[in-house]
């Protein structure tokens, strides 16, 4: 059985565990994250050479929503993150000998992640062991415009699916704030995700809270383009606020 596959078989395991346990905490919490874009990817500059190189075609703040649900026994638990961006830019780069590039590019991109996760409890702190698996879904489009030369269009739209491993550390910092610490890695049909987390939550009662925290993601992948491999890097590094309601 593959890593994937064991994966996939806890996870689904989990629901009915949950179901069947006394005490479950469902936790919901949307947020708003304004995020740093950029996107490097290699492509073919019209300059006659056989590969165009890796270039920065893509690099923007812009706003983006993420959801987490969490659904947490004594000690397992399930968990949902979602993450969606959409955004457009426009920038020059220049190649030797001489060639000025235009570049407009966009990008569409939305991270589904499923997993799970066993809780080592303390008493005023607690590690969780994660792990799961997440979509990625990118579709990219990218015109360049070199000087003298005719427009070029690539279209890159990817779906990798990952299996990721992890921890995150909570403690409270007294009866109304909390700091939760996390770091997890994927691999399998990407070529690396990397994702951390840091949050400061403040909770007004034992319902509903108001969370702050910093989010650096990384995607790696390949894909075939007009019969050659190219590298797609995305990262996304920015401020997040957002809700969270207990029940």
């Amino acid at each position: 059985m593959t890593t994937r596959h064991l994966l996939q078989t806890l996870i689904l395991s989990l629901a009915p565990a949950l179901a069947c346990a006394d005490d479950v905490e469902w936790l919901v919490a949307p947020y708003g994250w304004l995020p740093s874009v950029t996107l490097d990817q290699s492509f073919d500059d019209g300059s006659g050479g056989e590969d165009g190189g890796s270039s920065e075609v893509l690099s923007k703040i812009d706003f983006a929503v993420m959801l987490r649900v969490e659904a947490a026994g004594e000690r397992w638990g399930a968990m949902l993150d979602y993450i969606y961006v959409s955004l457009a830019d426009q920038t020059s780069i220049s190649r030797p000998p001489v060639i000025d590039i235009d570049i407009e590019s966009d990008l569409d991109l939305d991270v589904l992640e499923l997993g799970g996760f066993y809780r080592q409890s303390g008493e005023s702190f607690k590690i969780d062991y994660l792990f799961g698996l997440r979509n990625i879904n990118a579709d990219i489009g990218i015109v360049s415009s070199p000087q003298n030369l005719p427009a070029t269009t690539v279209g890159v739209s990817a779906q990798v699916t990952d299996a990721f491993l992890g921890a995150r550390y909570q403690r409270n910092l007294g009866e109304h704030w909390a700091l939760a610490l996390r770091g997890d890695y994927g691999f399998g049909d990407s070529d690396g995700t990397l994702n951390l987390l840091a949050t400061i939550a403040l909770r007004f009662n034992e319902t509903i809270g108001l969370n702050f925290g910093y989010r650096h993601a990384t995607i790696e992948f390949e894909e075939d383009i007009d019969g050659s491999q190219e590298t797609t890097d995305i990262s996304l590094s920015g401020p997040y606020i957002g809700l969270s309601f207990r029940f």
